[in-house]
């Protein structure tokens, strides 16, 4: 499965127990108090899950460290469209 920004918003909100109008594609460790170490693992396996377990292939994704961070990695390995 190819994400889009909506979900990818879904997903790091969910993972940070944030709010999905708190969230936007400037967010970051630094701006959501939620996306510690424990909130950066659920957004991994959020997206493993999401991309039917290709995220995993992806080592740049634990290096992320926001929301923009992510679609780069995404885009990279053909799982994100705009």
């Amino acid at each position: 499965m190819i994400l889009n920004l909506n979900l990818l918003l879904k997903i790091v909100a969910e993972s940070t127990e944030s709010k999905l109008n708190e969230v936007n594609i400037d967010s970051s460790m630094d701006s959501l108090a939620g996306w510690d170490s424990l909130g950066h693992l659920s957004i991994l396996s959020k997206l493993d899950s999401a991309t039917e377990g290709k995220a995993a292939e992806i080592n740049t994704l634990a290096d992320c460290r926001s929301v923009n961070d992510l679609i780069e990695s995404l885009k990279s390995n053909s799982l994100f469209s705009e």
